[in-house]
C-alpha cells in the first residue's frame, strides 16, 4: 500500500489511507492524494466525474497529486477538467508516465500545477482534433470553421512556451508534432525560465 492515500478510478473501490494522511489531516485539515487519470479524456471513462469531483471539492491545505498517461479524447471535456485544475484551492503536482497525446498534453501543459514530473520514457503528441460528422455540407462547413478557430486559441493556450511559433503554426496546418521526454524537460525549464523573468520585469516596473 502507499504512503500516501489512493483514489481508485472506480468509485466502487475502497479508499486507502496510511498513518502519514491521518497525521497530516489532524494537523492541516488536508489530505494527500494520488489520482491516476489513465486512458481516453471522455465523460464516458469511468475516473471522469470522480476527477472534477476531486479537484472541484479541495481544500487548501489538499495536495493532490494526478498522475497522466492518455491518448487524449475530447476536447470539451478537456476544457472542463483543465478548469477545474486549475481553480482547484489545493496544490495539484503532475506526474506523467507514459502516453501524454492530444488532450492529454492539453492537460499537462496548460495546467497551473504546483510541480512537474516527467518520466523519462514519456512520450508526447501534438496535433489539431478530429470534428464530428454531418450531413449537410453547409454545417459541416460552418461547424469545422467554428471548431478550428477555437482550437487554434485552446492550442496558443495550453502550448505557450512548450512549442515554438513555427510549431504552433505547423499546428494549425494540420501537422502532427512527436516529442521525448528530454525534450519537454528542456523546454518546460526554459519557459520556467522565462516565466521568472517576466515576473521580475514587472516587479521592477512597479517599484520604478
Amino acid at each position: 500500500m502507499s504512503e500516501k492515500q489512493i483514489v481508485s478510478c472506480n468509485q466502487n473501490e475502497d479508499q486507502e489511507y496510511s498513518r502519514e494522511d491521518h497525521f497530516n489531516e489532524i494537523l492541516t485539515g488536508g489530505k494527500i492524494t494520488h489520482f491516476y487519470l489513465n486512458g481516453d479524456v471522455s465523460e464516458e471513462s469511468k475516473w471522469y466525474f470522480p476527477t472534477l469531483h476531486l479537484f472541484n471539492n479541495a481544500s487548501g491545505y489538499d495536495e493532490i497529486y494526478l498522475h497522466l498517461n492518455s491518448p487524449g479524447g475530447n476536447l470539451f471535456n478537456m476544457v472542463q477538467i483543465l478548469n477545474a485544475i486549475n481553480t482547484c484551492a489545493g496544490n495539484v503536482h503532475l506526474i506523467v508516465e507514459g502516453e501524454c497525446s492530444s488532450a492529454g498534453s492539453m492537460i499537462a501543459f496548460g495546467g497551473k500545477y504546483k510541480s512537474i514530473q516527467i518520466s523519462d520514457l514519456s512520450i508526447f503528441l501534438f496535433h489539431t482534433p478530429t470534428a464530428g460528422k454531418y450531413a449537410r455540407l453547409d454545417i459541416a462547413k460552418s461547424y469545422l470553421k467554428g471548431v478550428e478557430k477555437w482550437s487554434n486559441v485552446v492550442h496558443r493556450q495550453c502550448y505557450q512556451g512548450i512549442l515554438t511559433e513555427v510549431e504552433l503554426n505547423q499546428l494549425e496546418e494540420g501537422a502532427e508534432i512527436y516529442l521525448l521526454a528530454s525534450d519537454i524537460k528542456t523546454r518546460l525549464k526554459d519557459r520556467d525560465n522565462n516565466d521568472a523573468s517576466d515576473t521580475k520585469k514587472k516587479s521592477s516596473k512597479k517599484e520604478s
